[in-house]
């Protein structure tokens, strides 16, 4: 396996740290994008990016996960975080991607966890050709509010500080909750038309499976699950 350390810079002039995977032999492979959650950086909660990644590149891919603006070692102020200024940066790493001489653009896919799947559903995904969501936070306004609301975090005025199970604490500025608003994840749902799969637990108590589920009737494309 070859590993590759670096930073794109996305459209707002911040830097993203970024790290690529790919077997250790010539030829084009295809390709997953990873998508992490609120505050995760590229590995995600206990690595498990990691593990997938390395899992997929065995079975033959080459894998690209990045932190997110304010993330990780990514440049840039987290508190000025929207699921469209995410969705603008998964367009910018999917551009720098397809460019890449390894990869077969004919079979990309992006995984998205918890709150990357909005961020997926609002980016334009004309180079992706599947999906993969898991525990996808999709009614994010009403679930993202209620986990605020009973941790003490939620200021709708000001700065939301989320302290997550791991210590980590995130800072969520007004115009998060202001955007979000008006956010329709079912209308964002119908524009897919590529192969999507949802995995979420049954008895998840933040992301509830009956939202995954109005998801999935909601995506137009025959070959999801």
């Amino acid at each position: 396996m070859v590993e590759e350390k670096l930073f794109i810079a996305n459209r707002f002039g911040e830097k993203l740290e970024t790290l690529i995977r790919r077997p250790n032999k010539s030829g084009k492979f295809p390709a997953i994008l990873f998508a992490s959650g609120l505050g995760a950086d590229l590995h995600e909660d206990g690595n498990s990016f990691d593990e997938i990644s390395r899992l997929l590149v065995q079975k033959g891919f080459l894998t690209l996960q990045f932190s997110f603006a304010g993330c990780g070692k990514s440049e840039g102020n987290y508190a000025e975080m929207t699921f469209e200024r995410q969705a603008r940066q998964i367009e910018d790493v999917l551009t720098f991607l397809i460019k890449q001489n390894a990869v077969d653009v004919q079979r990309i896919g992006l995984i998205a966890q918890s709150c990357g799947a909005p961020s997926a559903l609002l980016t334009e995904l004309s180079g992706i050709k599947s999906l993969l969501f898991i525990s996808g936070a999709f009614n994010t306004y009403a679930n993202l509010k209620r986990k605020f609301i009973e941790k003490n975090a939620y200021n709708s005025n000001g700065i939301s500080y989320y302290r997550r199970s791991n210590g980590k604490v995130d800072p969520i500025g007004s115009d998060f909750w202001k955007v979000l608003a008006s956010y329709n994840e079912i209308k964002q749902a119908k524009k897919l038309t590529m192969p999507v799969f949802l995995a979420t637990g049954d008895r998840d108590s933040y992301v509830y499976p009956e939202d995954a589920k109005c998801i999935y009737e909601a995506i137009p494309h025959k070959n999801k699950r």
